[in-house]
């Protein structure tokens, strides 16, 4: 069970960076068609819409697993938060936290 939750995330993983890269060649070329998304996570938006005293992603991250641990989380349930959060700023980068948006 293990070994297919990390394949599902690395599969999951690989997925989120080809089209953060077919959107990027998108934007590239000036296109403006979207195309369906393959995942079932929305894609983080690439460009930083504003960066005044902002917490970035991997300070919230930080806050947050701090604030589980205080909380008495078990040790499993908080390090696979950090896995979790290790995908998002690989495939996002530590993007400021107010540039995200719903869409």
């Amino acid at each position: 069970e293990l070994i297919e939750l990390r394949l599902t995330r690395h599969e999951m993983k690989r997925v989120m960076l080809e089209e953060k890269q077919e959107e990027k060649q998108r934007e590239d070329s000036g296109s403006t068609l979207q195309r369906p998304t393959q995942t079932v996570i929305n894609q983080v938006p690439t460009q930083i819409q504003s960066t005044t005293n902002s917490l970035t992603l991997s300070e919230l991250s930080k806050l947050f697993l701090e604030s589980r641990v205080g909380g008495g989380y078990a040790e499993k349930t908080i390090l696979d938060y950090q896995d979790t959060h290790r995908l998002l700023l690989e495939v996002s980068g530590d993007i400021p936290v107010e540039s995200l948006t719903h869409e």
